[in-house]
């Protein structure tokens, strides 16, 4: 009858990268118990095989507070932009629209 062969756990896999692509997430390794694998009745590697842990990375772009413009018309109704500015100075790395325009009513003519 052969010998029992007890597990014992491989090396750690290298750290995954971060789950985010900005701000704080997450990393993990794993490891199996194949360095052997249990045999023939023997034991069961103890402990864990998935460790996580946090990772920091730059903060993410965000968009500026809003710039008024200057009203359409000089008297009346018309309507004012307001913009902003991402800042990663690229407007796709921020979620919505840079301009904003909003009804806006000045003294009558």
């Amino acid at each position: 009858m052969p010998c029992k062969v007890d597990g014992s756990w491989s090396s750690w896999s290298p750290w995954s990268h971060c789950d985010v692509t900005c701000a704080h997430g997450h990393i993990h390794r794993t490891r199996t118990c194949t360095n052997p694998a249990p045999a023939f009745g023997g034991q069961n590697c103890s402990g864990v095989n998935h460790e996580t842990s946090t990772c920091t990375l730059a903060q993410c772009p965000s968009w500026s507070k809003w710039f008024l413009g200057d009203c359409s018309v000089t008297c009346g109704n018309g309507t004012q932009s307001r913009m902003r500015i991402c800042s990663s100075g690229h407007e796709e790395d921020c979620p919505g629209s840079a301009i904003d325009t909003v009804p806006f009513s000045k003294l009558p003519c």
